[in-house]
This record gives structure tokens, C-alpha cells and sequence, in this order.
């Protein structure tokens, strides 16, 4: 409890007990003036109907008769004539008080029917009420009471509620000076503790009640327990840092499964904020049965453990380790749960895999051509000249085969690493005609027609990349055309785009998300034709779009053609 408030509290009760008993008193003073009021003219009613301005002297007797008393805190009744403006005399009262009547204000016109206090000429204040005979106007009908009387109960309440009222403050005050005392010690005894946590001593307290010195003894531990606070924050936000800076998801559990520790990366793999799921079960992240059990295990067996999971298209690998750390849920042990993504990794290695499996298998069917036709030679089996040098010739082809395979793996390693890059300011109408020339003679034993619209455009890269470029695509647009077909290729400036489109037999749409694969031709989805091909020129195009930041599309339409569109 402040000081401050101490004593607010104790204004404020003692403000609220004077405002009740000043309305109490209120209270009784309008009602004992209400209750005179009430009387003086009640009685004035009846004085004024017994009298009679045409027989005064017998209404009058009557008047003086009905009210008549020797109690002067009673009513007083008086029939009063007027001689002049300054002449007044008392000709009937109930009580014979012949008094003066030089000050009689209540007489005066401005003052008829209105109570009016004054000094009666018997030392006491008397409240009079007076009207005139309605008979006749000469004779004026009074009535008074003693002033006393009507005050006498407001002023003892007052009085005596003045004694009651300082009782009961003191008493009050006396309660909240002990409730005070009784407040500090454990306070006292708090500061003492607190000092000793922060490493402070403080000055001796134990024989003071100044809240002054207790709160420069709180304020001297808060600052060093402020500080301690502080470092430890920074310390905690130093941790944070290092934990979100940290590539792989990192959270650890206690051994009730409540989440302790949650990182920036693990926040991104589990779709959740650490706010929402920091000191909740693990329940909440939906890891599904087998992870759980792994972690189950592990806590269990106190041993460490690593396996795979998958979520949202990406495989991870998970490493469970446990730890021996009491958590502020009381847990005694627990978890560090560390998320390794790997997807990129097991992507690469299936495709290297799938990549040397093919190269094998794609390598080795010119090689196995090339030596079966040699050791037919060899063995007398061709014997003409005609077969020998037919032999020759498609020797010559296979091996021709072989090394444009060889060539495009080539060509995909130095995209894949960057290498070997001569970057110079290209115009892509020059790579485009170049490729149309080479391709010319396959376009007209095909039949096919060329519509081209070609603009200016420079890019910096490297001549090789884009002569491939449109090469490969101008290649695939003429091989799997029909015949007496078309093809259109334009190079837009003011849109930034490079379209091949061919009237070919197009691509089956459970096959478009693969023909950017190495060694997947598209051929093998259609199998009436027989194209020739390496099965690497739409994975080239691919990775030099990739080098250059280029988006590469596909539309087609099985059976009626397909058109591949580069935006640069």
C-alpha cells in the first residue's frame, strides 16, 4: 500500500461520513421548517375562518378562546388593526402578549402571507404568517411559534452528531494505522528476500514505517533486478537471433510434449507462428502417427534418432535428440527436434542417377550398333562391297549419335556450372535466322511453310546459349511436324517474348510437365513416329533459360500442334 493511497483512503471516508451527516442534518432542518410551515398555516387557515372583520369583538373573543395557551412554544394567535401606516394594535392573543408593534414587518403589504423571522420584543426570535380579514381588510389575522421549537432537533443533531461522527473517525483512522503497520512487515521481509536475489544489500529497514525509506530500498533492488532482467532479455534475444538464423528448423518439447523452443526456419516448414504454438502440446503441429511415435520413443529410450519426413512436397530429414533440462512446466526432460530440409539433395541425386542411367542406356545403343556392324565385317559376315560400306555408314551415323549426346551432356554440365561464359551483347534475330538456315533443307523435304516475324533485340549473354536456343526449339518444331505444315516464330520487342509455334501432332497433356527431362523425347509418347534425337534439347533450353532468367511455357493441343513461348 503507497503512502499516497494511504492517505487518500482515509480523506475519502472521512469526507464521505461529513457529506452524510451534513445531508442527514439537511435533511432534518427542511423537514422541522417544513413541519413549522405546515403549522403556521394550518393554523392561520382556522384563526382566519373564526374571525369575522364585521363582528370583531365576539370572533374575535372566539379566535383568542380556541387558541388560547400559556405555553410559549405553542401557537400564537393575534388579531392586529391597522390605525395608520405606523399605528398598529393588538386587539385579541391567545397567549395576552401585548407586545410592540413598531416592527411588525409581517404586517406590511410586501410581507402578508410570507413567514417572516425577527426579535419579538421578548428577547427570542419568533417566525411569523399573517393575512388580512377577508370580511374586512382593517383587520389582520397572525400567527407565530417560537423559533427554538423548530430548530431544537437540527441543532442537537448536530450536535451530537458531530460527537459521533469524530468517534468514528478516530476509530477508523486507528484501524488503518494498525492495518498499515501490519501491511509493511511483509513487505519489509520482501525487500530483505529481493535484496538478497539481486546481490544488493540494503540499508537496515527493519525499524522504520517510512514508506519514503522503504520505497529507496525497492527502487535500489528494482533497478538491480531491472538490469539482471535485461541482460537476461538480451541474452534470450541473442539466443532468438542465433536460432532464427539457423537454415534448419530447429524446436525442442519437454517431456509432456509442450513446446518450448520453436524457430524462424521450423515456423516456415509447419505453417505456424511461434506465438501460437510456444508452450502448447506438439499436438498442434499435425505431424501425423509415425513422427509422434518417433518422438515417443526416443524420450523414452533417452537415445537419439534420425528419419525421414515428408510435408507439403518437401522431404526432410529429422534428428531427434534428447535432453536432460528441468522446463518451467516442471518437465525434467525433453526433446531438440532439428529438421534438415533435403529435398534439393534427394531431387539431385535422383537425377544424377536417372541422368547416368540414361546417358548409359542411351550411350550404349549406338555403341552396341557400332560394334555389331564392325564384327560383322570382321567376321566375313558382310561380304559385298555394297553391304560393307552400307555397314560403314550406319557405323558412321551411331558414332555421329554418340558424340551429339556427348556434346549435349556436355552442354548441360557447363549451364548446370556456370562455366565458360563469354557474355556479349547478342541480337536473338541473328541466332534465330541462324537456326532456320541450318534447318532449311529438313523444313523443305517436310514441306513445311515459314512465317516469321522477327524484331531487333540485344540481350547480354553468351552466342553458343542462344544459337542452341532456338536451334533446339526450331528442331523439335520441325521433326514432330506434319507434312505441309507450318511454323511460326516471332521475336517481339515490346513484349519481351520469343514464340515457336508448330502445326505438329502436339503433346498429350499427362505428358507436358515432362518434356523438359533429360532423355524423356517426346516421341516415346507416340510411338507411329520415328524422330532421331539426343533426348537432351528441351532440357539444354531449359537450363539456358534458367542461366539467363528467362520463363519458358508450353501450349499445345494433342494432335494439332504446340507453341513454346519465352519471356525474357
Amino acid at each position: 500500500m503507497s503512502q499516497k493511497r494511504y492517505f487518500w483512503e482515509i480523506f475519502s471516508f472521512c469526507f464521505l461520513w461529513v457529506a452524510l451527516f451534513v445531508t442527514f442534518f439537511l435533511i432534518i432542518l427542511n423537514t422541522t421548517t417544513s413541519n413549522t410551515s405546515k403549522q403556521l398555516n394550518t393554523s392561520l387557515e382556522v384563526a382566519e375562518r373564526i374571525f369575522d372583520g364585521n363582528e370583531p369583538n365576539s370572533s374575535g373573543a372566539k379566535v383568542e378562546e380556541y387558541f388560547k395557551s400559556s405555553d410559549a412554544d405553542t401557537i400564537r394567535v393575534s388579531i392586529i388593526t391597522k390605525e395608520s401606516d405606523d399605528d398598529y394594535s393588538i386587539l385579541f392573543d391567545s397567549q395576552n402578549l401585548m407586545e410592540s408593534t413598531e416592527k411588525a414587518k409581517e404586517i406590511d403589504n410586501e410581507n402578508l402571507g410570507k413567514e417572516v423571522t425577527r426579535n419579538s420584543s421578548y428577547n427570542y426570535n419568533m417566525i411569523y404568517l399573517a393575512c388580512k380579514d377577508k370580511e374586512n381588510p382593517s383587520f389582520y389575522v397572525r400567527v407565530s411559534i417560537k423559533e427554538s421549537s423548530a430548530t431544537a432537533v437540527a441543532r442537537n443533531s448536530l450536535i451530537y452528531g458531530s460527537i459521533c461522527i469524530v468517534a468514528i473517525m478516530a476509530f477508523y483512522i486507528y484501524y488503518k494505522i494498525r492495518q498499515y503497520q501490519k501491511s509493511i512487515k511483509p513487505l519489509k521481509d520482501q525487500i530483505q528476500r529481493l535484496a538478497y536475489i539481486s546481490g544488493e544489500e540494503p540499508k537496515d529497514i527493519a525499524g522504520t514505517d517510512d514508506l519514503s525509506s522503504l520505497t529507496d530500498s525497492i527502487n535500489t533492488v528494482s533497478k538491480t533486478l531491472d538490469k539482471k532482467i535485461s541482460d537476461l532479455e538480451v541474452e534470450k534475444e541473442k539466443t532468438k537471433m542465433i536460432l532464427d538464423s539457423i537454415s534448419q528448423g530447429f524446436l525442442a518439447i519437454s517431456d509432456v510434449g509442450n513446446i518450448v523452443l520453436f524457430n524462424k526456419a521450423a515456423s516456415d516448414i509447419f505453417k505456424y507462428h511461434e506465438e501460437d504454438v510456444l508452450h502448447k502440446s506438439i499436438e498442434v503441429l499435425t505431424l501425423g502417427d509415425a513422427f509422434k511415435l518417433n518422438i515417443k520413443n526416443s524420450i523414452v529410450s533417452k537415445k537419439d534418432k534420425t528419419f525421414d519426413y515428408e510435408r507439403d512436397g518437401r522431404i526432410y530429414q529429422v534428428n531427434l535428440m534428447p535432453l536432460n533440462y528441468p522446463w518451467l512446466d516442471g518437465s525434467q526432460t525433453g526433446l531438440a527436434i532439428l529438421i534438415l530440409d533435403q529435398t534439393e539433395e534427394r531431387n539431385l541425386a535422383k537425377t544424377k542417377n536417372d541422368f547416368f542411367s540414361n546417358a548409359s542406356h542411351e550411350l550404349k545403343s549406338p555403341l552396341t550398333s557400332i560394334l555389331g556392324y564392325q564384327q560383322m565385317i570382321d567376321n566375313g559376315i558382310f561380304t559385298t562391297e555394297e553391304d560393307k560400306e552400307d555397314a560403314v555408314k550406319k557405323t558412321i551415323k551411331e558414332a555421329e549419335r554418340m558424340k551429339d549426346i556427348l556434346s549435349d551432356m556436355l552442354t548441360i554440365n557447363r549451364l548446370e556450372n556456370k562455366h565458360n561464359q563469354n557474355l556479349t551483347p547478342v541480337n536473338l534475330k541473328d541466332s534465330a535466322l541462324l537456326a532456320i538456315e541450318s534447318l532449311t533443307p529438313l523444313m523443305n523435304q517436310h514441306d513445311l511453310k515459314l512465317n516469321i516475324s522477327l524484331d531487333d533485340v540485344s540481350v547480354i549473354a553468351e552466342k553458343l546459349d542462344m544459337d542452341k536456343l532456338f536451334q533446339n526449339l526450331l528442331s523439335n518444331a520441325v521433326k514432330y511436324n506434319h507434312k505441309h505444315g507450318s511454323i511460326n516464330i516471332s521475336i517481339s520487342k515490346s513484349n519481351r517474348t520469343i514464340s515457336i509455334k508448330d502445326t505438329g501432332i502436339g503433346i498429350k497433356q499427362e505428358n507436358l510437365a515432362r518434356i523438359f527431362e533429360r532423355f524423356y523425347r517426346v516421341d516415346n509418347s507416340r510411338s507411329d513416329n520415328n524422330v532421331e534425337g539426343t533426348g537432351l534439347g528441351l532440357a539444354i533450353v531449359k537450363h539456358i533459360c534458367q542461366l539467363y532468367g528467362f520463363s519458358i511455357s508450353v501450349k499445345s493441343v494433342y494432335g494439332e500442334g504446340s507453341e513454346f513461348i519465352i519471356k525474357f
